[in-house]
């Protein structure tokens, strides 16, 4: 009689709306093979191939998806889409959806019974049979994922009691196949994460991946957040790193609202620590240690908790803000060391470089006083009073200035170089490729990389043999992974490399993908720090730190290299397989016990413990000796990396982008990081990000954007300004004559003193120039500017000189040259222009008008004339000036001087020309081509004056009569004036 199969789960139906769609049937999934077809539908389908699918599922719920029909399927897991074709495979997960055709018969994945806890859905890793298919789109990401509830348990429950195991050796069975090899090529393990358990006997020996909000509860299984670091009864709490946000962090950990001494060590500057300082606990102390090297920051992150018991060690990657330990992928490591007993001999390598390097940040000593121990001085001695015998790790540190003698080893790359060449590793390390993954590349050339290369492959093997020069590879982000991320552009603030340092043709070589499958975090770009050597999926060691790829962070040889100068301060953990003691204790000061024995039962032969470090991927089906213990680490990105394609573009953040990202496009999940709704963390976020570089930018674009709004609104509404009667149109066109001026020189000068270069500045910096000189010929119609024509023109020089300036600046930096020139010849040309017509305007000739001149006359003439001979209709008695003053202005003097020459001499009275006389033209007159442009001349003079008002002119009858009267009379004498 044949088995019974076994039920794995069910296609379940659904609407549009990702609605079950109770009047179709489910589709039964059992155990084994499952073909899913035409034949499975409730109205066939003649798109759908007899055999369209096929699901290879293991009794743990795994399913193995096979496209088998000639029509593609698309499959939405988490939050990615994909469209698959015939041939290609693909995990399938509990809660991924299929469309069995793009569109149409829509069908969720779900497990039944126990099975539904132990698979959700995850960072998808697509696989194909024959060349990698292409992501079609991506879905929403949603800011409450929603998780079913015996997930939510399950995840609760190994939150709870979950802890990262180490694989001890000797439980492995042999078998026959002992001498495979015991790690995989490649890191393809989906959701690795979940085989990751911590002990908390062990967890100093590894380190910690911190937790990202939105992720699936697996992927956050065995992280950790603020309030798992900084908790029990802190005594003293001393806080290092660059960024700070005091609002966040009392926020997010209460408990240091109650440490009585707090010492803060920071990189910030400016505003930020005026408000640090008016915010802060009066008993916390503000220090930002000396740097004595120009371009250098203080970006080391780390924490130092003294408790009753003892002290805690944190050295991690992110700093005090909420992006940082919510949206990004970080790393963390902690120790918790015993106070020392009297019988304490000399300090450990630990000790002395932690010491060392405390010295050295100089803050200002404090006294506190302790349980047991009295008053006493913080200082970067007291730290000396704890037992750092037990350290699993070694520090690895940078500090500014130019070390040299005793001190060149002390720091930097060569106290890595110094640490690794004292090491004996395994034989497969011989020649093994290295990783370089961080989060902002510095200014670089080939002999510094070589330098740092030969640091990071120092190290002998058992044979005191060199490992020799391993291949190196950067994991760096790409475009399309930043774009897609969980913060979507704004994410590239934390990756702040300018396109100069990032398309240098000789790093085309290294750069490799990031890529998070097995831990969860494809989508949580990475501000982690990590540097490893490895071979497969075992590592000779794995370094945690916060320096990135820079000559300020790591040191460059100088002197024939009996000199390294550093700029910046860093501290970093290094993980070595070194031995381990036979009787390992672990200490907690957070514990309900002082001191735990731990460790496994020494070997028979007396040796010692020694440690062998793996990726989660690793899988031991290898044998091992019983001295040998296996410490996973959770190493966020596939080993061997994938290195970029033809297609993949590394991420620089002042380039721009046009393609929408997922955020901005489809959530509602704050650009800074915040919640929504909470304003006042959303205002001072985005107050700190407006000085970061990537703000300067935004402020930049916004303020060129702004300049053209206003310039636009100028050309078409700046005729109001004299015309208009409402108040607010006046005053809203002064306003914007006012400011424009000031915008476009802050915005010059924005990107002047910005610490990177941006190709469009040239563009920008040019298209201002001509804002500034086009709000300028507003003055051409102003009645008093004339006389200020010289300054005009002056000023207008000035700003040809600065804008060369400019032009030669950034002219070596842009790679589109050619439309540059043609640009700026463009504005060259506008600013002479303008000069041109300035001095045109402000010299009177035959054929312009000085326009003070014609208001003022207008003005006098009013008073002076009998407005009872005046008659609008034939324009009698309009003699406003058209040409003839010249040079008369200057001998006689305005306004007066016109009158009395029309008056005392008929000789200059038959020169001068008015709006009368030439109104009384007889008809062959016009046909003179000089005559046609007095016509012109005396309407463009004459029209603004009846009908709109100058000055000088305003609310007279003679003025407000003329215009309707003479355009609208029909006569034969007035008919030319149509």
């Amino acid at each position: 009689m044949a088995a019974t199969p076994v039920k794995i789960g069910l296609l379940v139906p659904l609407q549009s709306g990702l609605v079950v769609d109770k009047s179709i049937s489910e589709i039964s999934i059992y155990e084994g093979a499952n073909i899913i077809g035409r034949n499975n539908l409730d109205v066939a389908d003649k798109r759908v191939s007899r055999e369209h699918v096929s699901l290879q599922t293991s009794p743990d719920g795994s399913a193995e998806l096979v496209v088998k029909g000639s029509n593609p399927l698309v499959l939405k897991s988490g939050n990615l889409r994909k469209k698959l074709y015939t041939g290609e495979k693909v995990a399938l997960h509990h809660g991924d959806i299929l469309e069995l055709i793009p569109g149409s018969h829509c069908f969720k994945y779900e497990l039944v019974g126990s099975k539904q806890a132990s698979s959700s859905r995850t960072c998808t890793n697509f696989t194909s049979k024959g060349k990698r298919a292409s992501m079609e789109e991506a879905l929403p990401v949603k800011k409450h994922r929603q998780v079913d509830g015996t997930e939510a348990i399950a995840g609760a429950l190994q939150d709870k009691h979950g802890s990262i195991s180490l694989i001890n050796s000797s439980s492995i069975k042999s078998d026959s196949q002992a001498e495979l090899a015991s790690s995989l090529d490649s890191c393809d393990g989906l959701e690795a994460i979940r085989r990751f358990h911590v002990s908390e006997d062990r967890e100093s020996l590894i380190f910690r991946l911190m937790h990202v909000q939105g992720l699936p509860a697996w992927a956050n299984s065995s992280s950790v957040t603020i309030k798992d670091v900084i908790q029990g009864d802190v005594l003293v709490a001393i806080l290092s790193n660059y960024m700070v946000d005091i609002d966040w962090l009392l926020s997010a950990c209460p408990t240091m609202k109650k440490i009585p001494h707090v010492l803060v060590l920071h990189g910030e500057s400016g505003a930020t620590v005026e408000h640090i300082k008016k915010n802060k606990p009066p008993n916390w102390i503000l220090h930002k240690p000396p740097l004595p090297i120009s371009y250098g920051t203080h970006h080391s992150k780390a924490m130092l908790l003294v408790y009753p018991k003892g002290l805690r060690v944190v050295v991690h990657t992110a700093n005090l803000i909420f992006v940082d330990w919510n949206n990004k992928t970080q790393g963390l490591w902690m120790q918790d060391f015993p106070w020392k007993d009297h019988k304490s001999g000399m300090g450990s390598p630990f000790e002395n470089d932690l010491v060392d390097y405390l010295n050295v940040l100089k803050w200002p000593e404090f006294s506190v006083n302790l349980p047991n121990v009295g008053d006493i001085n913080i200082n970067a001695s007291f730290f000396r009073k704890f037992d750092y015998s037990n350290a699993a790790v070694r520090l690895i540190a940078s500090v500014p200035g130019y070390h040299a003698g005793p001190n060149l080893k002390k720091w930097g790359h060569m106290k890595l170089r110094n640490i690794l060449g004292d090491c004996v590793f395994d034989k497969e390390f011989h020649k093994s490729p290295l990783v370089y993954q961080f989060s902002s590349l510095g200014s670089l050339d080939e002999k510094w990389l070589s330098e740092l290369l030969f640091s990071m492959s120092s190290g002998v093997s058992h044979d005191k043999s060199p490992l020799g020069i391993g291949k190196p590879l950067i994991i760096w982000p790409t475009v399309e992974d930043v774009r897609c991320s969980l913060e979507g552009y704004a994410a590239g603030s934390a990756i702040p490399s300018p396109q100069k340092n990032v398309e240098k043709e000789f790093l085309n070589k290294y750069w490799a993908k990031w890529k998070a499958t097995h831990v969860g975090r494809c989508h949580a770009m990475p501000h982690i720090k990590t540097y490893v050597r490895y071979n497969g999926q075992n590592l000779a060691w794995f370094l945690l730190t916060s320096a990135n790829l820079s000559k300020a962070a790591w040191g460059a040889l100088q002197k024939n290299n009996s000199q390294l100068m550093i700029r910046s301060y860093e501290l970093g953990v290094l993980f070595l397989p070194t031995a381990i003691q036979k009787h390992g204790s672990v200490f907690s000061c957070t514990g309900n016990s002082n001191l735990k024995k731990g460790g496994r039962v020494p070997p028979a032969n007396g040796d010692d413990f020694k440690s062998k470090l793996v990726t989660l991927c690793w899988k031991g089906n290898g044998r091992t000796d019983s001295s040998t213990e296996v410490i996973q680490l959770p190493v966020p990105y596939q080993l061997p990396p994938q290195p970029y394609t033809s297609e993949d573009v590394p991420w620089s953040w002042d380039r721009r982008y046009t393609k929408k990202d997922l955020v901005l496009v489809t959530c509602g999940v704050s650009l800074f990081g915040t919640k929504m709704g909470d304003m006042s963390s959303k205002a001072k976020a985005l107050i700190k990000w407006l000085d970061t570089d990537a703000g300067i930018l935004a402020r930049i674009e916004a303020l060129v954007v702004i300049s053209g709004a206003l310039m636009t609104f100028l050309a078409l509404f700046g005729s109001y300004r004299r015309r208009s009667r409402s108040s607010a149109i006046k005053y809203s066109l002064w306003a914007a004559y006012t400011v424009t001026d000031s915008i476009s020189a802050y915005t010059i000068g924005l990107m002047q003193t910005a610490s990177f270069r941006n190709q469009l500045f040239v563009l920008w910096s040019a298209f201002l120039i001509i804002v500034r000189c086009g709000t300028h010929s507003i003055s051409a119609f102003s009645i008093q500017d004339n006389d200020n024509g010289l300054s005009n023109l002056l000023h207008l020089a000035l700003l040809g000189v600065y804008a060369s300036f400019i032009y030669n600046s950034y002219f070596q930096l842009t790679s589109f040259w050619v439309p540059v020139e043609i640009f700026w010849v463009v504005c060259m040309v506008k600013i002479f222009e303008r000069a041109f017509v300035f001095e045109l305007v402000r010299k009177p000739n035959a054929s312009m008008v000085n326009t003070k001149l014609v208001s003022d006359y207008m003005h006098y003439e009013h008073e002076l004339s009998n407005e009872d001979e005046v008659d609008p209709a034939l324009m009698k008695g309009y003699k406003y000036l058209v040409i003839g003053e010249d040079e008369e202005d200057v001998k006689i003097g305005p306004p007066d001087y016109l009158m009395k020459l029309m008056l005392e001499n008929a000789a200059v009275a038959y020169e001068v020309v008015t709006v009368e006389k030439i109104w009384r033209c007889p008809g062959r007159v016009l046909k003179n081509s000089q005559a046609a442009r007095d016509v012109c001349l005396s309407f463009a003079c004459s029209a603004p004056a009846f009908h709109f008002g100058y000055p000088g002119a305003g609310g007279s009858p003679k003025t407000v009569e003329a215009h309707p009267r003479r355009t609208l009379g029909r006569s034969q004498e007035n008919f030319r004036g149509d």
